[in-house]
């Protein structure tokens, strides 16, 4: 008891540390994350200029670091320009202004009345009880005397103060702002310059100093995290700027003066979650209660907002953003009160890109997983996170247990997508690393089999007679082939199981053969349909081999390439990426759609 409570203080105490320190640290880590959050956002244009244009880094990233500039340049003064001449008509609205407080006073008048009137009977009420009692009959007659009043002396005139003329401003305390802004902005921009240039180097360094002897994981967490910030970044700018649109040409049809301004002021105030659009929204709203004498374009402009945000929030983020954040509604709300506290403005700038990164961390870190618990939007549907740790457990139950209520939930695709295809390529990852040792590698492979032949098959045969089946029938013969590694196996025995649902006399390889094995057997076969499964890590560079060997065997035969996740086959110069695969699916869902259904259903032949 007394260890749990200690450790709880010992946690509090490095929480509350650790915020202290990013209190003391904001004039240095603000400009570091916002410079990281811009290299995010001009990462894919820097790869775009490197891949279409054929530039090199470095004047990639000085062609984007420019355009950034520009534009970030080009709306400021934009919007001073703007800002300048709306400030300066306000006087002659006024009158207009002044009469409408008026009639809002004449509006709420009723509700004032009644307060003052409340407030009366409080105060009655407070003098009634502050009175003395009166003094009693029995009482002292000295006591009843009125005393002889004192003799006031007059107070002294106060002296009067000196009039101290106001100090004026020098010219250095009127600009001192606006050069820190600069100053801000040019450090933020030399940053994600160096970010930009050294992003592959950097990357490296990371992966070293967070994850020395976890590698794979470390590596993991890193891609997954910037490529979750850049998604977020990117589909918030491209709808951030959908938005302003409409915002603009509404706010121009009803007649606000200054539309282009508030419809860009809309479009930068978006990216500020929950007090942005509405804040967006308040500056037009305001500014037409001076402009206009009545209330019809008003409660248009309120309007418009209305219809904009509905269906900016319930129809065109849901589309756009799908699983891009993966954070739940309250851990944003929460993130953008606790990063506003901490570092003010540029923390609700960097709210949801930071607590990201946090829900991320919570989940490849074992001891910060309780972040993910609390940040992700559906923490539950990391299956395969909890069926490799089961595994790792040798909890062969509660892994079979997870796998049977995913196959209720999402079928037989679903499980192999979300459960069996991530948890082999993780397997693989920890057995490069070294962190798995071989007793924990025999379990997994052994449930998995288990698994499979549990909850995917509904009748086994022997090879021999799937084939002979197969043969007489004259059926279209299709063969998976998996590569070298053994998770690439149990991949291609799953994915087979489902395709002999489809298919018939459909035939799974042995991962225990060698690659001109493979061909002789082939031949012997001759199949209508090739498919080969690669799992991450070293799937293409495990599967190259084989397309190469397979389609100069069989030139005429369609190649299917399973290379699950991201993994790709990166041809050789010259080479037409059809050469090696007529197609290339990464999940068993396309993998199953790219072979042609067919009416009979029989189990699959598993060459030994």
């Amino acid at each position: 008891m007394r260890s749990s409570t200690t450790t709880s203080a010992l946690r509090l105490l490095a929480f509350l540390a650790v915020v202290a320190a990013l209190h003391a640290g904001r004039p240095f880590l603000v400009p570091i994350c916002m410079a990281g959050l811009l290299a995010l956002l001009l990462g894919p244009l820097v790869s775009g200029f490197q891949r279409r244009l054929g530039l090199p880094r470095i004047p990639a990233v000085l062609g984007s670091i420019t355009f950034a500039t520009a534009l970030l340049v080009l709306l400021g003064w934009f919007l001073v320009r703007e800002g300048t001449v709306l400030a300066e008509e306000l006087p002659a609205y006024r009158e207009n202004f002044q009469q409408r407080v008026a009639a809002l006073r004449g509006m709420t008048k009723p509700i004032a009345d009644v307060s003052t009137k409340i407030e009366d009977v409080k105060r009655d009420v407070e003098a009634a009880a502050s009175e003395p009692e009166e003094p009693s009959e029995s009482g002292d007659a000295t006591a009843a005397q009125p005393a002889s009043p004192a003799r006031e002396v007059p107070a002294p005139e106060p002296e009067p103060e000196p009039q101290v003329a106001p100090v004026e401003p020098t010219l250095m305390e009127r600009i001192s702002p606006f050069l820190e802004s600069i100053a801000t902005l040019g450090a933020v921009l030399i940053l994600a310059l160096f970010l930009l240039i050294y992003a592959p180097s950097l990357r490296d360094r990371i992966v070293q100093v967070l994850g020395p002897g976890n590698l794979s994981i470390t590596t993991q967490a890193l891609d997954e995290a910037t490529g979750r910030v850049s998604s977020y970044l990117f589909t918030t700018l491209m709808l951030n700027a959908a938005y302003g649109i409409p915002v603009g040409i509404g706010l121009h049809w009803i007649g606000l003066p200054g539309a282009i301004f508030f419809g860009l002021a809309a479009t930068l105030l978006r990216f500020i979650p929950y007090v942005g659009p509405w804040t967006g929204a308040a500056l037009p709203i305001l500014f037409s209660l001076a402009v206009f004498p009545t209330w019809g374009p008003t409660l248009s402009i309120l309007g418009l907002f209305l219809v904009l945000e509905l269906i900016t929030e319930n129809v065109i983020e849901p589309l756009l953003y799908g699983k891009s954040s993966g954070l739940s509604t309250f851990a944003v709300l929460v993130a953008a009160f606790f990063w506003a506290w901490l570092w003010g403005g540029p923390g609700l700038v960097l709210a949801v890109p930071l607590t990201l990164c946090l829900a991320v961390a919570g989940r490849y870190v074992p001891e910060l997983s309780f972040l993910h618990v609390l940040l992700a939007a559906d923490p539950s549907r990391e299956h395969h996170t909890h069926f490799f740790r089961r595994i790792m457990a040798f909890d062969g139950d509660g892994a079979r247990r997870l796998a049977a209520r995913h196959v209720e939930e999402r079928g037989p695709v679903g499980l192999l997508d979300d459960v069996v295809l991530p948890a082999l390529a993780l397997a693989e990852q920890e057995r490069r690393a070294g962190t798995v040792d071989a007793s924990r590698q025999r379990f997994l492979h052994g449930e998995m089999r288990r698994l499979l032949d549990g909850v995917l098959v509904e009748s086994s045969t022997d090879a021999d007679a799937g084939r002979e089946r197969a043969t007489l029938r004259g059926s279209r013969r299709i063969a998976i082939v998996p590569s070298d590694a053994a998770g690439d196996g149990l991949a291609a025995r799953a994915l087979g199981q489902l395709v002999a649902r489809q298919e018939p006399g459909t035939v799974v390889l042995s991962p225990r053969r060698l690659v001109a094995e493979h061909v002789a057997e082939l031949t012997e076969m001759d199949p209508s349909l090739l498919v080969v499964v690669a799992l991450p890590p070293g799937g293409a560079e495990r599967s190259s081999g084989l397309l190469k060997r397979l389609r100069a065997r069989f030139p005429n035969t369609r190649l299917v390439l399973l290379a699950w996740s991201r993994t790709n086959i990166e041809p050789e110069p010259g080479a037409d990426p059809p050469e090696l695969a007529d197609r290339v699916v990464h999940t068993a869902a396309e993998a199953l759609a790219a072979v042609r259904p067919a009416s009979s259903r029989e189990p699959v032949a598993h060459l030994p």
